[in-house]
């Protein structure tokens, strides 16, 4: 019987397809551990998963209809996605990384299984080579957000041009969240902000990323 760590943000579309998974581990025979906000506890102990909460400091809860919108839907839409990428996911790392750091020395998984926003797991592929560490599963749950010239940067939800030039306007346009240019048409390193923010928050000196994607 195999031991596996299964992690997810505590929303309803980021939750939903790695309890299926769960669901299905479990019923195979594995063990399974679920890792995940207090809202899901009871769906997420209902796939026969053990439940461990994220950190208080960063579980939170969706917001009741009629509520005052938290201070991110306030702004800008591109200002919005960058708030979103640092304060939900980049900021959350070092709690994640401590604590399923935590975890496994307790419940000593051979795999982790994540999705896209859980940017936790991401310090264990830096800090440790494949053999020393779980093998990392991580589950695309939204669209491909690959960069071309002829879309809009992910995020701002822009229609698809119709102007003649707008491929050239688009591909030199800024993309919330990156810190480099999106007009090159070299490689450019993805993880390139999560990386540098996991080597300085998660101690991971010297860890390298080779993730790329192209424009």
């Amino acid at each position: 019987m195999t031991k596996v760590v299964i992690t997810s943000l505590p929303t309803q579309g980021h939750f939903a397809p790695l309890s299926a998974i769960a669901d299905d581990l479990v019923k195979r025979g594995h063990e399974v551990l679920f890792y995940t906000g207090r809202l899901f506890e009871e769906r997420a102990k209902a796939t026969g998963a053990r439940f461990e909460p994220f950190p208080s400091e960063i579980d939170y809860t969706e917001r009741a209809p009629g509520s005052p919108p938290p201070e991110h839907e306030q702004l800008p839409p591109a200002e919005q996605i960058s708030y979103v990428l640092k304060h939900f996911f980049l900021n959350s790392a070092p709690y994640h990384d401590t604590r399923l750091s935590e975890l496994l020395a307790e419940f000593p998984a051979t795999t982790v299984i994540g999705e896209l926003s859980i940017v936790g797991t991401l310090p264990m592929a830096l800090r440790a080579p494949r053999g020393r560490r779980p093998t990392l599963v991580q589950i695309g749950i939204a669209p491909p957000t690959f960069e071309s010239v002829d879309t809009a940067p992910f995020g701002p939800g822009l229609r698809p041009a119709r102007r003649r030039n707008a491929t050239t306007t688009r591909r030199c346009a800024p993309t919330p969240g990156r810190r480099w240019p999106t007009c090159s048409s070299t490689p450019k390193p993805c993880s390139r902000p999560w990386a540098s923010h996991c080597r300085t928050s998660c101690s991971t000196p010297g860890a390298r990323s080779r993730t790329t994607c192209c424009s």
